[in-house]
């Protein structure tokens, strides 16, 4: 259970250095429209990998019992709570 989060924060920064070399190397060379959406799918993929992996970090020192399967409500959790 202790690695979960630390393999979702490992998918998180492989997601962002995606995303920053579509943006700054790929975008500039191919210039295409339908990179931007890959870029886009990226940085949330990792938003979405490092609100869990904090949700998983505290869930594992309990300081929250439960973490819901929509991200909404995990995001709710993650400002109130962390």
């Amino acid at each position: 259970m202790a690695e979960i989060f630390l393999e979702q924060i490992e998918e998180a920064k492989k997601a962002l250095k995606i995303a920053d070399h579509l943006t700054y190397i790929t975008l500039p060379l191919i210039n295409d429209d339908k990179l931007i959406n890959m870029i886009i799918d990226n940085l949330n993929l990792t938003l979405i990998k490092t609100v869990d992996s904090l949700l998983s970090y505290d869930r594992y020192y309990k300081r929250i019992y439960n973490i819901p399967l929509d991200f909404e409500n995990k995001f709710d959790i993650f400002k109130n709570e962390i």
